[in-house]
């Protein structure tokens, strides 16, 4: 009877000691998670653009906080002169054969992965009217530059202005008959273009984040 007693009062005492360490284990949590914020809120001029979900928490929501972090304190830049800093000759386009234009793409889609930034839907693009993009237009837009992690990526999406002309080119070539036939039934005074196959099949090849393989 007494051997019952003691186990009894030894497990209230270890529940009793398991919730005192939860309780401590979420206040410590709170407490970085305040001061995350408030950095977060100070970077940002006393705004924070990030936003509250209560089932983001623990490691996640810290997690969530640092990469605000992060993001309001990244210096503005452009990707053309972060592949420049680490040494990415980029040529103008005009000075490159067709030949060698291939090649100075894939070392500059290789350099961008590295980068964590990712091309999509490129294939209605000839290799030199990607690279032409890239060169004139997509590379000097103003950007941020987050530290390198294993699950972040940037989506460099070719037809993702939302133009009239992206909009086109989705329907085109790479909405299916279920995408092509919602739109139909959304935009009935707007024009459907036929679909069409796109002349390339580069996406399939094209560098993906590691966490898109699993």
């Amino acid at each position: 009877m007494d051997d019952e007693l003691e186990k009894e009062e030894g497990k209230e005492d270890a529940e009793e000691s398991y919730g005192i360490s939860e309780k401590l284990e979420k206040a410590d949590h709170e407490i970085r998670m305040s001061r995350k914020r408030e950095n977060a809120a100070e970077l940002g001029g006393g705004e924070v653009s990030t936003f509250e979900d209560d089932d983001l928490n623990g490691e996640d929501g810290e997690e969530s906080w640092q990469q605000q972090a992060d993001f309001d304190k990244a210096p503005w830049t452009t990707l053309f002169v972060e592949l420049e800093q680490v040494g990415v000759e980029l040529p103008a386009p005009d000075e490159l054969t067709d030949d060698e234009i291939g090649e100075v793409l894939e070392r500059t889609v290789d350099a961008l992965a590295e980068k964590r930034v990712f091309l999509e839907r490129t294939n209605h693009l000839s290799d030199r009217e990607l690279y032409v993009h890239l060169f004139n237009e997509a590379l000097h837009e103003e950007t941020k530059m987050l530290p390198n992690a294993p699950n972040s990526a940037y989506h460099l999406d070719l037809i993702g202005g939302g133009s009239d002309e992206d909009n086109h080119i989705y329907l085109k070539y790479y909405a299916d008959d279920a995408e092509r036939d919602h739109w139909a039934r959304e935009f009935p005074d707007e024009p459907l273009p036929d679909h069409v196959s796109p002349p390339r099949d580069r996406d399939q090849r094209l560098p993906r984040p590691d966490y898109e393989k699993d």
